[in-house]
């Protein structure tokens, strides 16, 4: 009323934080219901909200941690094993992470492709939040074209998500509406 500061609000960890339920929303609503070993990619902040909102709904046993930083990747598993006594492991390469696991957390900030459909295993469910910005990949088309495909919002994902990619390439092999997650949450679907 008076122009006088009630707040001063970190952005960041308010977005990471809303990210994580995002994500955790997502493997409620769509991932196999055992579904608990978690493959991290990426162990920044918003890796670290991911995890810990997993565990927040108890989806999480176990979590195998990549980073191309190894530091990183020590750190967050230290932290997590200490905080949430959840078991957790560093992996050499991606694709050890993701043989260990049957849920997928992307979080990185790659301008080049990650995910191959030869690297998937049955059932896999992934959650990708780093391809955030026009020209961020972190999965391949193919994978795409291959999956059910689920988004926050169908005119983001083409722009500025996860589809941003290949969609500005013409890599999907249909260029359609996907089913938003809200939809999922009201049974629309």
């Amino acid at each position: 009323k008076n122009g006088q500061l009630l707040s001063l609000m970190d952005s960041g960890l308010i977005t990471a934080m809303r990210t994580g339920a995002a994500g955790a929303i997502g493997v409620e609503s769509l991932a196999n219901p055992q579904a608990n070993r978690v493959a991290l990619i990426g162990a920044g902040v918003q890796g670290e909200w991911q995890v810990r909102a997993l565990h927040s709904i108890k989806r999480v046993s176990y979590v195998s941690v990549y980073d191309i930083i190894k530091q990183r990747a020590y750190e967050l598993s230290d932290r997590l094993t200490t905080e949430l006594e959840i078991p957790t492991s560093i992996t050499s390469s991606i694709e050890e992470a993701i043989q260990q696991s049957d849920i997928l957390v992307l979080t990185t900030q790659s301008k080049t492709t990650l995910i191959s459909t030869n690297m998937l295993k049955p059932g896999l469910h992934i959650n990708a939040f780093g391809a955030d910005q026009p020209g961020k990949v972190e999965i391949e088309a193919e994978v795409f074209n291959q999956s059910l495909v689920v988004v926050d919002d169908n005119n983001l994902a083409l722009t500025d998500g996860s589809l941003n990619v290949a969609h500005t390439n013409r890599q999907l092999s249909h260029q359609k509406t996907w089913l938003e997650i809200g939809e999922i949450i009201a049974d629309k679907s």
